[in-house]
């Protein structure tokens, strides 16, 4: 061989062209054999015996062989100069020569081995190549290697395309120990007739493809992995593997394509591992054609193993696909894709599918079955964060028991298994075997195991079962039942995290007997999804008009609970269409419900728990279909019908919603004697709400057979919603809604209406919500909330003569809401709201039947918001009308009563327009309406109000809590109403009584007590309002205050009178004790009969009476309205108020009592009536008892010119209070204000403690019985002498005011009238402490008080009017000043017991007349004028004098501010005081006699000389002027002057007099009570007091600013030691012998001054900065002149003296006087006489007695020094004679203030407290002797 080795390299070295090359052109064997290079450049070098190199210099070669085998232990090795982008085809062209690889071939590049006949790799074999393509399909020479492409690398050149036929049937075949390695990024495909891998194909990165088909493509473009696509099947095509492929982070492709329409074209039973890396995910993909079938075990592996690796992808397809045992894994960290499509897909129990991810979210999983599939094994697509999706889809759908799918999140969200079926689908618990050898028909029903589901959903992945079968025009059908849980089929979730279980069909959802849906272990959401690809329902959906019965045209998708279970563990349960899940409806067809919940239980709760605490919803929603098969066949269904069935929730909500076809009710909710229906839930509220279709105008004529009312099939309108032996409970509220179907339509349509007739069929009505023998219960605080919507009305039909149809209407209308309960059912929210509204809609509720045992709290409850621990709640009920009653023994108890207050029970109905019998309430006697408080606490409230009428002969109570508490409210309101046997309480047993309120148009109270029954059809409107007062006297009884208002006439035609008829006796008297009110309001007027009579009796029973007209303050707009009341009261303590306004001619008068008593006295007792058993005789109160008070008020505000229209006019009628006030007040513009009259003996008011305030306002009255008007006018009428009215009290005071407006006219009933007319025979008195004050005021020139002559005629005489107070009086009058305004006529008289006060006084009015405000006020700028004949203005006249008589009399007040004159003598032996304490002067202009006499001013006292004042006692006080008293003879009788001035006091007294404290009594016109004005001081600018005769006694302090003179004709006495301060004073005396001090002491050097009579003869000067004491008596005083002595030659010495006689402490500094003698100096010694002239400044008289000068030698003695040393002192005294001394003229030793401004003489006292000065000397001569 050596030689032909040689031989060749030889040749090489001689290369021929590259066309010419030919490789191992000898055949060596066990080498490729004669290959010649036909494209490229490439040539063949043996390099040692075992090895052949072909060298390639080009991208791109191609090599013709002969043969192309490879002995083992041989190695053929590629030097592809270009590296690895180059190729190297090598062909074998012989045919028939397959191609066995037994040794190694390597190549940088990629080797292409083509061989028709097929190519072996055997074992043992190595294939190291960049890329290798085996195949025994070839490609173009041309294609892969022509022109240019032999220049190009194949890696991104494009597509190669490779072909055979069938006859090249070769097989590529890597035999077990044969490895394949490609190098990273490379492509090994493996194509042939059939291939099979039993070794190992090792690819990193890269491509790996086994393929068999008649074409194959390669494409080497993209993303660098080699796409492989099978062009044209084969006759035969098969690839198998069984060996190992490995192609991390590349592509592994099997695919075959074969005409053999059930050939298996692919068989994969080894590894496949196409591992995801950083940079690829893995990818390995399974084909075969669509025929053909596709095995798949063994292993299949893109799992991402490294971090941060997803999973890859692995893609299953062909006409079949079965995994068996296979194990397919495309996890990472985040998972891959699992996808195996095909017409039919079949897997086994022991195959595994896997795409978890181990750090983030879960992969895909899809395995569709496009005719069918069968799934097994193990499905996994978890994730750490959310988890992945796992579906399974096709037509017909099997899922094994064994079938494990979890595809649970961690982190995030559940992962998803999706089951969607084109057929029916069912879960079922019946064995589903894996078929090995057949595949699931495509026909077949959808089965899907029990467990596999509920094993999923226990695993946290959420689970969604589809079917889209239907029966569909045009289409091949797949069903039409849509999903159903078979018998005994049970999805169990028993643990895991919450999860959902989404059921969507096209049609129907239904789970059958025994089947569950439970959840043992976390929450599981259950979805209910029917009709899930129809379009949105239209709000009423058309009927489905099938035009004679091709069913495929029918739309429908219902969902169907019978004997099935759903248990969600807390999930939310939903039902419903559309796909919507707030608003789509599983859709019922022809008569089926759209909801049918039958002997089944859905709950929230888990599987055999209790709901508790558990949250998430239940909602149920479904719509009833109309649909129509030709003319004659309609049928109905319901919307939603829950029957012997439990529906729960624990904390979650809980919604219904059904919406019936047309004829069929929206919701029925019924019980069944198998089992009870309930609804239920621990907190969350519960919803119901349903509706009925309406038959609409665009409808056809159309008989429908429907389920009207839920339970029974029929005809008619559908009810909207009815509940019927059910339980519907909760914690939280309950919210139930209804609106029937309006079928109205029919009674236009004959030929249905015959029909009808025909069969004897009734129509029935289109009720809104029917609750029949049920329970409805919300939790404490909550709500149970009711609303219905009526539709038509039932009807019954006949035949008319031409056989055509007539609709008779039902009695009773459609309603809104009916109750009908049983024992222990009803409606119930402890403490919270049960509220029934019918919206323009009857309420019907009845108790049906009685209970069989009354228990101790009463009657059953039928509707309660009561609570035996809290508040009562409320019930509140509305509609168009509304009636409550028991049946048949029943009780219709409504209870809102609570514990510490009681709740509210409302009943309203509102009328509808048009509809005259609408907005009526009856409350039959058998309903118990009550709003208790329990325990303690207030009762509430019950209303009954129609805007129409009220039928009341039921029970109503609002009692108080017995341990405390006031009753209630209870009203019972409307236009019109029959109250028959009504029994109200109110009553507060430990409290104030509540009230009972009736509010009515016109009512008229009428005598009896009988009760009434409610007819079939309560719904009649009433023409009147009747009420028996012995219903009333039952609910005093009971201990309920009772109002009856007409307030509701505002609101219509009537006009809105309260009328009493004869017999009437209301009657407080026996059961109960406390406080009641009857009040009758009235927009018009309160009228009665005379006999009748409004009584309380018995100790502790008081009866508060209202009588209140024009209640609304209507005015002249309304007429306004009068009480004319003849009856009598006997309010036994009780208070009485009257009210009336009148606006219309009819009514002469605002208030008109008439009767013989009202008594407010306590103590009236009753005896049985012997006429009339029912009635009762009154005894009448007592004084020794407290009385009530009565208030009484008329405004009249209606006037005419020739009419007489009062406010309030009490015609005999005795009121009598005791120690009850009295209050009236009236008003009119055209009559008299009050009027009270007494026509036969004694009549008015009385009191005993009580006060008694009359205030009347009128106006000019041309006719009446007291023309010309009055403000108040007491007395007998005109012509009547045996009237006596009264007004008396004895110890409460009495008020009378009246303002008589201006106006009078001429002729008859001319006048000017007068404010208070007190007329004949009336008298005003209090016998004891009270007092009576009396205001008039006249706006013209009547008189403002008006105490009436006595007056004779024919009829009799009548005593003038009197006055007479046991205590204090107060007359006030005003009028205009042109005439009299307090008229005192002759036979009159006023009297007080204590003290009497007469003032100018009137009344401010403010206000419209319907609202007149009348306050008293002080006249004070009105003058007084009194005496002589003084009669106009405020004025009384001397005769008027003697009809007045009080211990005290008191003209004017402190707030008096004009003048007070006395123009006549006035001579009383009253105490009298003129007080004008605001301003204006006293004049006296005549004497004035009186005991004690007070004037008392803000101005000037001021009298004339022909004035003088004759008093005991004296109090003249000006604040603001002077007291000018000191012109006339004034006697104050030696007792007490007082008082004191703004400016000057002066007074001057005829005898002795004596300044005191003095005390008289004045009036407070504030306080309208006398006070006492008093002085504890005389205090004026300057004070002059004289007495003519007589001593002047100081007997209180005494000041003055300008100076005091006080002028005693004897003596002045001071024995009080009383004070005069202020300005300098002057007490001046006749003499100083008997006189008293009391310390007072002058002041200056002459304090006492004397022989200076006042006004008279006067020697003395009086100093004016000081005080004296001055007297006309003259002292006598001697001056005694001391002698003196001196030397010889000396001057003489100072001359001194001594006085003597001096007297009252003078120390005679005012004497004045010069000493002289004849001698001088050098007279000889011897004695001269000292002589002197005296004068004394204090005006004594002076005597002086001289002294002697001795003259002597003096003796011879030293000469004295310059100074001389006075022992006794410590000062220095220079003998240069005397030194200068200055006199000071206060006095040395006093105090300051008796020095004065004199300064020597206060710094005297300085210096003199100092001991070591003893004079003044002036040492500089400088400043006198102030310098010290």
């Amino acid at each position: 061989m050596r030689p032909l080795a040689l031989s060749l390299a030889c040749i090489g070295a001689a290369a021929p062209p590259v066309w010419a090359q030919v490789i191992n052109a000898g055949s060596i064997a066990g080498f490729p054999a004669v290959g010649n290079v036909v494209a490229g450049a490439a040539s063949g070098t043996f390099v040692n015996a075992n090895t052949l190199r072909i060298d390639q210099s080009s991208w791109r070669a191609v090599i013709n062989w002969n043969g192309f085998s490879l002995a083992g232990g041989n190695t053929v090795n590629f030097n592809q100069a270009q590296g690895p982008g180059s190729v190297t085809l090598n062909r074998v062209t012989t045919v028939g020569n397959p191609s066995q690889i037994l040794g190694t071939i390597t190549a940088p590049g990629h080797v292409f081995i083509i061989n028709p006949a097929g190519v072996l790799f055997g074992a043992g074999s190595q294939v190291n190549v960049g890329g290798l393509v085996a195949s025994t399909l070839d490609v173009d020479t041309d294609a892969f290697a022509g022109g240019d492409r032999a220049k190009t690398p194949l890696t991104g050149s494009g597509k190669l395309a490779f072909t055979r036929t069938e006859a090249d049937n070769g097989k590529i075949t890597v035999e077990s120990g044969a490895t394949i390695t490609a190098a990273p990024g490379g492509t090994v495909a493996l194509m042939g007739q059939e291939v099979s891998n039993a070794g190992q194909i090792n690819v990193a990165q890269g491509s790996v493809g086994l393929l068999s088909g008649l074409g194959a493509t390669l494409d080497f473009a993209g993303d660098g992995l080699t796409n492989f696509k099978i062009d044209t099947a084969a006759a035969k095509a098969l690839v198998t593997q069984l060996g190992q492929i490995t192609a991390d982070g590349g592509r592994v492709n099997l695919a075959a394509l074969s005409t053999d329409a059930s050939a298996l074209v692919v068989n994969q039973q080894g590894l496949i591992q196409a591992r995801s890396l950083e940079s690829r995910n893995g990818q390995i993909v399974l084909g075969g054609g669509g025929n053909n079938e596709v095995r798949v075990s063994g292993t299949l592996d893109a799992s991402g193993t490294a971090a941060k690796v997803g999973g890859g992808s692995v893609q299953l397809t062909g006409g079949a696909v079965r995994i068996e045992g296979a194990s397919i894994d495309a996890s990472g960290t985040e998972g891959g894709t699992i996808v195996a499509v095909a017409g039919g897909v079949m897997m086994s129990p022991a195959s595994s599918l896997k795409a978890d991810g181990s750090t983030g979210k879960g992969g895909i999983i899809a395995v569709v079955g496009l005719n069918s599939s069968h799934a097994d094994g193990i499905f996994s697509a978890t994730g750490a964060t959310d988890g992945g999706g796992i579906a399974f889809g096709g037509k017909s759908i099997e899922v094994g028991q064994g079938t494990n799918v979890n595809a649970a999140g961690g982190s995030g969200a559940n992962g998803k298994w999706v089951v969607q079926s084109t057929n029916d689908l069912t879960v079922t618990s019946d064995k589903i075997a894996y078929q090995p050898g057949a595949y699931v028909r495509a026909n077949d029903t959808s089965r899907v195991a029990d467990v596999a589901v509920g094993r999923a959903l226990s695993q946290g992945t959420d689970v969604t079962l589809s079917s889209k079968a239907a029966i569909i025009p045009g289409e091949p059908a797949t069903g039409g039942t849509g999903v159903r849980f078979a018998e005994n089929a049970r999805v169990v979730k028993d643990g895991g995290r919450a999860a959902t279980l989404q059921v969507d069909s096209r049609t129907n959802i239904a789970m059958a007997s025994g089947s569950a849906i439970l959840s043992e272990g976390g929450a599981l959401n259950v979805n209910f999804n029917a009709d899930a690809q129809g379009d949105k329902l239209p709000a009423q959906q058309a009927i489905q008009d099938l035009g004679g019965g091709t069913v495929t045209d029918l739309r429908g998708g219902a969902i169907a609970l019978q004997g099935a279970t759903i248990e969600s563990g807390g999930g939310n349960i939903r039902f419903y269409g559309q796909s919507d899940a707030d608003n789509g409806r599983a859709l019922g067809a022809f008569n089926a419900p759209g909801v049918l919940v039958q002997d089944s239980r859905i709950a929230t709760c888990a599987a055999g728990s209790d709901c508790g605490s558990i949250g998430c919803e239940i909602s149920l929603r479904g719509e009833g279909g109309t649909t129509r098969f030709g003319d004659a066949n309609v049928f109905s269904g319901i919307g939603v019908s829950v029957v012997g069935s439990t529906v729960e929730t624990g904390t979650g909500a809980l919604r219904v919603d059904g919406r019936g076809g047309m004829g069929s009710a929206g919701l029925s909710i019924l019980a069944t004697e198998g089992g009870p229906t309930v609804l239920r839930s621990a907190t969350g509220d519960i919803a119901l709400s349903g509706s009925s279709r309406s038959w609409l105008a665009t409808d056809p004529a159309v008989l429908v057979a429907g389920n009207p009312t839920g339970s029974t099939a029929g005809f008619g309108a559908g009810t909207g919603v009815s509940v019927v032996g059910a339980t519907v409970a909760t914690g939280g509220n309950v919210a139930i809604s209804g609106t029937g179907g309006d079928l109205s339509r029919i009674v236009n349509q004959p030929a249905l209406m015959a029909t009808l007739a025909n069969a004897d069929a009734t129509f029935a009505a289109g009720n809104g919500v029917v609750l029949t023998a049920t329970e409805v219960s919300a939790g404490r605080g909550r709500t149970v909330d009711v609303s219905g919507t009526a539709g038509s009305r039932g009807y019954t039909f006949t035949l008319d003569g031409s056989g055509n149809g007539v609709a008779v209407p039902g009695a009773n209308d459609a309603f809104g809401i009916g109750v009908g309960a049983t024992p222990g059912k009803g409606l119930s929210a402890e403490s919270g709201t049960v509220r029934l509204t019918g919206n323009n809609s009857d309420v019907r509720i009845y108790r049906a039947s009685a209970d069989p045992v009354v228990g101790p709290d009463g009657p059953s409850r039928m509707i309660s918001t009561a609570s035996s621990t809290g508040a009562g709640g409320t019930i509140d009920i509305r509609g168009r009308n509304i009636v409550v009653d028991g049946l048949d023994g029943g009780t219709a108890r409504l209870d809102s009563s609570g514990v510490g207050q009681g709740g509210t029970v409302s009943l309203r109905a509102t009328a509808q327009g048009g509809n005259p019998d609408s907005g009526i309430v009856a409350v039959g006697a058998n309903a118990l309406l009550q709003a208790d408080a329990l325990g303690s606490g207030n009762g509430g409230r019950v209303d009954v109000i129609g805007d129409t009428s009220v039928i009341g002969y039921g029970t109503l109570t609002a009692r108080g809590g017995a341990g405390g508490g006031d009753g209630g409210l209870v009203e019972t309101s409307a236009p019109t109403f029959e109250l028959a046997g009504l029994r109200v309480d109110a009553s507060g047993t430990a409290g104030k009584a509540g009230t009972w309120l009736v509010d009515p148009y016109d009512v008229t109270i009428v005598h009896g007590a009988a009760a009434g029954s409610l007819s079939a059809n309560p719904f009649t409107a009433l023409t009147t309002s009747v009420i028996q007062d012995g219903d009333i006297s039952a609910a005093l009884n009971a201990g309920s205050n009772v109002t009856i208002a007409t307030t509701q006439a505002s609101g219509g035609t009537q006009a809105g009178d309260i009328n009493m008829f004869n017999g009437v006796q209301i009657n407080y008297n026996q059961n109960t004790t406390g406080e009641r009110t009857l009040t009758l309001n009235a927009t018009n007027s309160v009228r009665s009969d005379v006999d009748v009579t409004i009584a309380a009796a018995g100790a502790d029973r008081k009866l508060n009476v209202v009588f209140n007209a024009d209640a609304e303050n209507g005015g002249l707009a309304t007429g306004g309205g009068q009480v004319s009341y003849s009856g009598n009261i006997y309010s036994n303590g009780g208070d009485v108020t009257v009210r009336g306004a009148a606006a219309n001619p009819a009514a002469g008068v605002s208030v008109r009592l008439n009767g013989q008593t009202i008594d407010t006295r306590g103590g009236n007792t009753q005896v049985v009536d012997i006429d009339d058993p029912a009635r009762f005789a009154n005894s009448g109160g007592s004084d020794a008892q407290a009385g009530g008070n009565v208030a009484i008020t008329g405004r009249t505000i209606f006037s005419t010119p020739f009419n007489s229209y009062d406010g309030v006019v009490i015609e005999g009628t005795s009121i009598r209070s005791g120690s009850g006030d009295i209050d009236i007040f009236g008003s009119a513009d055209g009559g008299s204000g009050v009027v009270i009259q007494a026509t036969q003996g004694v009549g008015g008011l009385f009191s005993t403690t009580g006060n008694i305030n009359v205030t009347g306002v009128g106006g000019y009255s041309a006719s009446s019985a007291y023309s010309p008007g009055y403000g108040v006018v007491i007395g007998a009428p005109p012509f009547n002498a045996a009237g006596q009215p009264r007004i008396s009290s004895v110890d409460g005071n009495i008020t009378v005011r009246g303002l008589r407006q201006a106006g009078e006219g001429t002729g008859f009933g001319s006048g000017p009238g007068a404010g208070v007319r007190v007329g004949g025979n009336a008298q005003i008195t209090t016998t004891g402490r009270g007092d009576i004050e009396i205001t008039g005021e006249m706006q013209g020139r009547g008189a403002g008080v008006e105490l009436a002559p006595t007056f004779s005629d024919t009829f009799g005489t009548q005593q003038g009017g009197i006055v007479a107070g046991g205590r204090n009086v107060v007359l006030r009058a005003a009028n205009d000043g042109s005439a009299d305004a307090l008229s005192l006529g002759v036979g009159s008289q006023a009297s007080a017991a204590a003290v009497m006060n007469l003032r100018p006084g009137g009344i401010n009015l403010a206000g419209a007349p319907d609202a007149y405000v009348a306050t008293p006020v002080d006249r004070t700028a009105n003058p007084i004028t009194l005496g002589a004949g003084a009669a106009t203005g405020f004025a009384v006249s001397a005769d008027e004098f003697t009809r007045i008589s009080a211990p005290t009399l008191v003209f004017g007040s402190n707030a008096h501010a004009a003048d007070i004159t006395v123009v006549g003598a006035i001579n009383t032996g009253s105490a009298l005081t003129l007080q004008n304490g605001g301003g204006g002067n006293i004049a006296l202009n005549a004497p004035v006699t009186a005991p004690t006499l007070g004037l008392i001013s803000a101005g000037n006292i001021t009298q004339t000389a022909t004035a003088p004042i004759t008093a005991g006692t004296l109090l003249a006080s000006s604040s603001g002027g002077n007291v000018l008293l000191d012109r006339a003879a004034n006697n104050v009788s030696a007792a007490t002057l007082g008082g004191g001035a703004a400016g000057a006091f002066r007074y001057q007294d005829v005898d002795a007099l004596r300044i005191g404290n003095v005390s008289v009594t004045g009036f407070d016109a504030g306080g309208n009570q006398p006070q006492v004005v008093a002085t504890a001081s005389m205090a004026a600018d300057t004070v002059y007091v004289r007495t003519l005769s007589g001593d002047l006694t100081l007997a209180t302090n005494v000041s003055s600013t300008s100076g005091a003179d006080l002028v005693a004709a004897a003596r002045f006495q001071n024995a009080g030691a009383y004070t005069i301060a202020g300005a300098p004073w002057r007490v001046w005396a006749d003499t100083w012998v008997g006189e008293t001090r009391g310390g007072l002491a002058g002041s200056g050097l002459t304090p006492n001054l004397y022989h200076c009579a006042y006004l008279g003869l006067c020697t003395v000067s009086i100093s004016p900065g000081d005080n004296h004491f001055i007297y006309a008596q003259q002292p006598v005083a001697t001056v005694v002149i001391n002698n003196a002595n001196r030397f010889y030659g000396l001057p003489n010495p100072f001359f001194t003296y001594s006085i003597s006689g001096l007297i009252l402490g003078d120390r005679g500094l005012g004497f004045a006087g010069a000493l002289s003698t004849t001698a001088n100096a050098f007279s000889p010694p011897g004695f001269y006489p000292i002589n002197g002239s005296f004068t004394s400044a204090e005006g004594y008289l002076v005597n002086v007695v001289p002294g002697n000068l001795r003259v002597s030698l003096p003796p011879s003695l030293p000469l004295p020094d310059v100074l001389l040393n006075v022992p006794n002192t410590y000062t220095f005294d220079r003998n240069i004679g005397a030194p200068p001394i200055c006199f000071a003229t206060g006095p040395l030793g006093g105090d300051r203030a008796q020095q004065g401004d004199d300064l020597l003489a206060r710094e005297w006292s300085r210096v003199r407290s100092r001991p070591n000065l003893t004079s003044c000397v002036d040492t500089e001569r400088k400043n006198g002797c102030a310098d010290f």
